[in-house]
């Protein structure tokens, strides 16, 4: 039998603490949910998903001065903006500034074309 491996680690280690990050936000449990993807960023720092998923957690429960914090930072530390662009704009949507969001779209597809990873 053989076995599915993720960046030389058996899949269901990442995949289990994803799923337990996710039933814990939409349980709404914030601290629970933004501390298993900040591990899961440690082990996986060049993987831009646990970033995002953190500003995601936070915009989702409407603690937008925290989601801000984490895309000022993650544009601070970051050598690519397009992550932060993309993370602002959902932002801007949440909080209902369509032509911001839209605005922060055309930056990010401009300024990197040919990516798709978002």
């Amino acid at each position: 039998m053989s076995q599915n491996y993720i960046n030389n680690k058996p899949i269901d280690s990442t995949i289990i603490i994803k799923l337990r990050a996710e039933c814990y936000n939409n349980l709404d449990s914030v601290k629970q949910s933004v501390s298993d993807f900040r591990y899961l960023n440690s082990e996986n720092p060049n993987d831009y998903y646990f970033v995002d998923a953190v500003s995601q957690v936070y915009i989702k429960h409407k603690l937008y001065n925290d989601a801000q914090v984490e895309i000022d930072n993650f544009k601070t530390d970051s050598k690519t903006n397009e992550v932060g662009l993309v993370q602002q704009a959902h932002l801007a949507f949440a909080q209902e500034n369509i032509q911001l969001a839209l605005t922060l779209i055309d930056t990010a597809l401009k300024i990197y074309p040919e990516s798709l990873r978002l």
